[in-house]
């Protein structure tokens, strides 16, 4: 019994010194600060209950006080006030983000381009500011977007990343380009035998239509209603590409064929030569047999335009002129088609007339009686043409020679 109170009372002054003192816990015996209960030295470190936000939220009943490392967000957080707070959190050493560079717009796709960032060893792109579905890119700083609308403004996300951690998403932003119905602003083919680069325009008709700049044959662009560089050559209807055409100009009211004549009709759809073929009796065709299929459609069996284009339908050409702000030569300059007063190549002698006076150009559509100058002894093909007070249409021998300006089909 002695024994029993002797061992009690040791315990109650032991816990009394215990309590008085704080608890030390160390590798040489050192006694706690007497300003702390609890006191940790050595050469190991504190760990305090780790775990992540949703096994933090399903302890039950915390403590005021109650302390825990929250693995999701890298913070050290406490309970207070019957909620949860963040105290200090780890910043992770991610790479900068990446800075905005060129971007490379068209009608329905942008070509996305950013600057690298020290230390990535890698990036990511969503349309989304979310990284955990982003797509990862690779050392690669571009990106192309396809299948966009034209006329909208477009966001991209992009991040770098290392093998710890990922930047901060920046925000690229671009524009596709207006809405345009010509595929590309220039088109290159091979027009009498060597290789040319024309631009497009388009049209303002609804919808909308895509041209090319200029006449097939012209040396650029029109500048003025009477530049002559801009004339191109004049074809006798449904005929090739085969040089019989070709003008060359001195000045806006002188040009001078490049190639011969010839009497001799031809009797398959190629002549198979480069000269004017002279036909002043009926059907004034320079075809010994009659074929209205030569410029119809982009399959056209001659159809002179490069890839994709062909000919326009009468139809299609008096929309442009429903465009013009005048029904005149001044109204068909002014459109964004830029028609101009390119004369003609006369069927008799192949020479070229009315520079600056009149002109018309061919239609693929074939003559008919719904217009003037039908006459069904002729092989007659339709034309526009326009003056200096008047827009209109009439039937004209194929073996004439006028402008021809392409559409894309």
């Amino acid at each position: 019994m002695k024994n029993f109170f002797l061992s009690f009372l040791g315990l109650i002054i032991i816990s009394q010194l215990v309590l008085s003192q704080g608890v030390a816990i160390n590798a040489d015996g050192t006694p706690a600060d007497g300003s702390s209960l609890l006191d940790i030295s050595g050469s190991k470190g504190l760990l305090i209950p780790r775990m992540n936000t949703s096994t933090r939220n399903a302890i039950p009943d915390p403590v005021e006080g109650l302390q825990i490392f929250n693995t999701d967000n890298k913070c050290f957080e406490f309970y207070a006030y019957s909620i949860w707070h963040q105290g200090i959190c780890a910043t992770c050493p991610a790479p900068s983000p990446p800075s905005a560079g060129v971007h490379t717009p068209s009608n329905m796709q942008i070509v996305w381009n950013w600057n690298t960032s020290d230390g990535a060893t890698g990036y990511k792109w969503n349309t989304a500011n979310d990284y955990a579905t982003a797509t990862d890119n690779g050392l690669s700083t571009t990106h192309t977007q396809t299948g966009l609308s034209c006329g909208n403004e477009y966001t991209l996300y992009v991040w770098a990343y290392n093998s710890i951690c990922n930047s901060s998403a920046v925000a690229l932003i671009q524009s596709t380009s207006n809405c345009s119905v010509c595929p590309s602003p220039t088109v290159t083919f091979t027009y009498r035998g060597a290789s040319v680069t024309y631009g497009t325009v388009e049209s303002n008709t609804i919808p909308k239509r895509c041209w090319l700049d200029r006449n097939l044959g012209a040396l650029q662009a029109p500048t003025s209603s009477t530049d002559y560089l801009a004339y191109g050559d004049h074809f006798q209807w449904g005929r090739l590409d085969d040089g019989h055409q070709a003008v060359t100009y001195s000045n806006a009211t002188t040009g001078a064929p490049v190639y011969g004549t010839t009497t001799a009709l031809s009797p398959t759809d190629v002549p198979g030569h480069n000269l004017w073929i002279k036909m002043a009796t009926i059907p004034v065709d320079w075809r010994a047999s009659k074929n209205d299929n030569l410029w119809q459609g982009v399959n056209g069996i001659n159809n002179p335009c490069p890839s994709g284009f062909r000919l326009p339908t009468l139809d299609e050409f008096l929309d442009e002129a429903a465009t013009w702000g005048t029904q005149n030569a001044a109204g068909a300059y002014g459109s964004p088609l830029k028609l101009m007063h390119a004369g003609d190549r006369y069927f008799g002698d192949g020479n070229v007339y009315n520079q600056q006076a009149e002109t018309g150009y061919w239609t693929s559509t074939v003559g008919n009686s719904s217009y003037p100058g039908w006459d069904n002894s002729y092989n007659n093909a339709l034309r526009i043409h326009f003056g200096s007070s008047y827009v209109n249409v009439t039937n004209q021998v194929r073996a004439y020679g006028y402008p021809v300006r392409c559409i894309l089909d």
